[in-house]
């Protein structure tokens, strides 16, 4: 064929390809499907021809090859046939030629991008054949090139395209390569996309390409390195400004992640509040509140900036504590279940300490008033909740318990009726919710009096369901912890003998002598005091519950553990002392038992205040036995 009947000859394939494309568009006819099937797989294995021709035709003709090219590697079916025909080459080295356009740049950017994409195979050959050079070059152009300098509309749209194009090339060639990422290293791209940071306003597709290449090129240390050298983060903060905020609908999801992305790379955060992003953001969210996905990426992108930072007061000092301020709001102005979360996630983030907690009890705009009041809405669901309100519940338990922490905000939350509206999510049946509500009452219960809570705890009805909880936790290590706690903080807080009735009435002795194995020190601690308190307490139903549960055994246990602390060793001693003093709690067999153990303890015993401790009991248990 002559060079105008390849041109028309490829003009036709395109039109073709086109119209069959629209008819399967158009279509559910399997063999409709199958016929433009096959007319690609034929093209596409006639990869010589592709190749011969595009080396032998003008430029015009060959954009026409090359486009072609583009539109079948979109195919995985006829991928692979391409990159056989080795067609990299030809392709590669119209992107140095002279007379090449805009038009031919922009579909050799499309056939690179296609043949490369999720194909190393591809990707190897094109930087085995070609090396990058070309490509570089052409990013280069595109960088340093301003849109404003074309004249025409027309001229301006096809340069952007161009941009556009160059990005998804680069982010097909490179993604998950580390041969291809390291060859793009070495020309600095970091510095080649920071001059990209200019063309993000033109159109969205842009910015996410070019999001798409910052977070594919960072998954390696020299990526982050070059990333950060670059300040590129500053830039891209200082890039996003009111007009591409304003514009992110439908792209929000992948807007927030990839920043999210972007800010565990060194100093983006420290570049970040150098901005006006967070504030314009923040400012967006409130205008468009009933954009439940925009919320929810928004969520998942403040969660992640400030959850396992080191740094995180950097975030809380950004402009007065704007963060902060807005989480206390957002509580009450809007009714918006999302924005609920993201209080709570900031919110709990700032009680990092007593200080700060105190900070927020004292704050005009009450969070913690307003956190109790919002969980009335959802405390009485149980069953019924769906999955989000379940979500909401177990979030903004989590920050109560957070506020529960420090001793010196106790006595302000019970003003609030904070175990009444808490108790209630007993009844639900989602752990999560079941483990925060749980820890709530733990940590507030010591603190409690008749008045603002105690009373209400000390029910049947409450002491029954705590008990079921505590002997059924299903496998779930925050329940299961938190409501053997809670069983021995009860009889610590308990403060009058028809609470510890009460208690007695059910099983929890057991499941105090039980913690006694704890590997957690504070857990065996609070065990050792509740055991200590039970048998102080010398109320008869305690006294048996004693006798009947494995405290004995689990004493024995922590006798013979080598590893066990002095200071507990000690209290041991004395709940032994206590239990011995009662005639009846061991048996004449238990006794000679622990008089061989303690002696055998004794040998090699350095510490004095554990051999006087012996030395008694032993003396004690001579004479009994």
């Amino acid at each position: 064929m002559n060079t105008q009947d390849t041109l028309t000859y490829y003009t036709k394939v395109l039109q073709d390809l086109k119209n069959f494309e629209l008819d399967e568009n158009d279509s559910e006819e399997t063999e409709t499907n199958t016929k433009v099937a096959e007319f690609k797989r034929e093209l596409a294995s006639n990869g010589n021809k592709l190749k011969t021709d595009l080396e032998n035709s003008p430029i015009e003709t060959s954009c026409k090859i090359i486009e072609l090219i583009a539109e079948l590697a979109k195919d995985e079916n006829c991928r692979d046939n391409l990159i056989n025909a080795n067609l990299f080459i030809p392709i590669n080295n119209y992107l140095q030629d002279s007379k090449s356009n805009k038009n031919i740049k922009i579909q050799i950017c499309r056939a690179l991008g296609n043949l490369c994409y999720e194909n190393d195979n591809g990707r190897l050959n094109y930087l085995n054949t070609c090396r990058i050079d070309n490509l570089i070059s052409l990013l280069n152009y595109c960088g340093n090139t301003q849109s404003e300098s074309f004249n025409s509309r027309e001229d301006q749209k096809e340069f952007n395209k161009l941009v556009l194009v160059s990005l998804g090339c680069l982010h097909n060639v490179t993604n998950d390569n580390e041969s291809l990422r390291k060859a793009f290293y070495d020309h600095n791209i970091m510095k080649i996309l920071k001059d990209y940071l200019k063309h993000l306003k033109l159109d969205m597709g842009i910015m996410m390409y070019f999001f798409s290449c910052i977070e594919n090129l960072t998954e390696l240390d020299e990526g982050k390195t070059q990333f950060v050298l670059e300040k590129l983060a500053l830039g891209l903060y200082e890039s996003l400004d009111s007009d591409v905020i304003d514009n992110i609908e439908g792209y929000s999801e992948d807007f927030f992640r990839i920043l999210s992305s972007i800010n565990e790379i060194n100093k983006s955060k420290e570049f970040l509040c150098e901005t006006d992003f967070l504030e314009l953001v923040i400012s967006y969210i409130e205008d468009n509140v009933e954009d439940e996905e925009l919320l929810r990426s928004f969520g998942g992108f403040i969660t992640n900036l400030l959850v396992n930072d080191d740094n995180i007061d950097i975030i809380f000092k950004y402009r007065n504590n704007l963060i902060l301020e807005k989480a206390t709001e957002w509580l009450d102005k809007f009714e918006n279940e999302q924005l609920y979360l993201s209080s709570a996630v900031i919110i709990a983030n700032y009680m990092r300490n007593d200080e700060k907690t105190l900070e927020l009890i004292k704050h005009e705009n009450k969070p913690h008033v307003k956190i109790i009041q919002l969980l009335k809405k959802y405390n009485k669901l149980g069953s019924k909740a769906t999955l989000q309100q379940i979500n909401v519940s177990h979030c903004l338990l989590s920050t109560l318990k957070n506020f529960c922490i420090a001793a010196s905000s106790k006595e302000e939350l019970l003003k609030h009726d904070v175990i009444e509206v808490v108790l209630e999510f007993l009844n639900f049946e989602n752990l999560e919710v079941i483990w925060k509500a749980v820890s709530v009452i733990r940590l507030l219960v010591k603190s409690c009096n008749e008045k603002n809570g105690l009373s209400l705890i000390f029910t049947d009805n409450v002491l029954e369901k705590i008990e079921k909880i505590s002997n059924n936790p299903q496998e779930h290590a925050g329940v299961a912890g938190e409501s053997s706690r809670l069983c021995c903080y009860l009889p610590i807080a308990a403060k009058s003998e028809r609470n510890i009735e009460k208690y007695c009435q059910f099983k929890f002795i057991n499941i105090v002598c039980q913690q006694l194995k704890s590997e957690h020190l504070i857990m065996l601690n609070e065990a050792s005091l509740a055991v200590n308190v039970l048998i102080a307490i010398n109320y008869r139903a305690c006294f048996i519950q004693l006798k009947e549960s494995t405290l004995n055994e689990n004493l024995k246990y922590l006798f013979e553990k080598e590893s066990v602390l002095n200071e507990i060793r000690i209290n041991l001693f004395k709940i032994f002392k206590s239990l011995f003093e009662r005639s009846d709690f061991f048996t004449e067999e238990q006794l000679e038992d622990y008089l061989e153990l303690f002696k055998k303890i004794k040998i090699g015993q350095e510490n004095e205040v554990i051999n006087s401790y012996l030395n008694q009991l032993i003396n004690l248990l001579d004479r009994a036995v």
